[in-house]
């Protein structure tokens, strides 16, 4: 993925295309080579250069966000039963004396 380094916000563009092709996509700016490419395609922001293994399916980089779970009040509970950590320590100092 090539992006045109004169033009203003090209690099950025280039890396949120990007995500749509994977993490394997290389974001480079545009060399010479493929400069008369981009003047008769209008001058893009970004040209994609896909080879013959692209299978032609994008990535929705949105669908892979996991949503922030709603926050939830705590839930504390008491076992009839057992020891608070006050009566606990208080039965272990009386037993070392």
């Amino acid at each position: 993925m090539y992006y045109d380094a004169v033009q203003p916000n090209a690099k950025q563009a280039a890396r949120q295309i990007a995500e749509a092709f994977g993490q394997h996509t290389v974001v480079a700016p545009l060399p010479t080579e493929l400069a008369s490419f981009s003047l008769q395609a209008g001058n893009p922001l970004v040209i994609v250069v896909a080879g013959s293994s692209f299978t032609g399916e994008l990535i929705d980089p949105q669908a892979v966000i996991v949503p922030t779970p709603t926050r939830q009040a705590p839930v504390v509970r008491v076992d009839r039963g057992t020891r608070s950590a006050r009566s606990w320590t208080s039965a272990e100092g009386s037993r070392s004396r």
